[in-house]
């Protein structure tokens, strides 16, 4: 699995994928390094350097 862009919803699932055994991510990728605004309130930072501490968690 790859994960693609790292915005809302992938806050809210990304950590799911990454802790099932049963699943490999092989991949991660989003274009932006940063971007804000994101979240139902904008309250979320969302892009690759936001994506750094979930991946690396596992």
């Amino acid at each position: 699995m790859a994960l693609i862009g790292f915005g809302t919803i992938a806050q809210a699932t990304a950590q799911g994928f990454l802790s099932d055994k049963s699943t490999q991510v092989v991949a991660v990728a989003d274009p932006a390094k940063e971007l804000t605004h994101y979240g139902y309130a904008g309250e979320l930072i969302g892009g690759r350097d936001a994506l750094k501490p979930y991946i690396a968690k596992f």
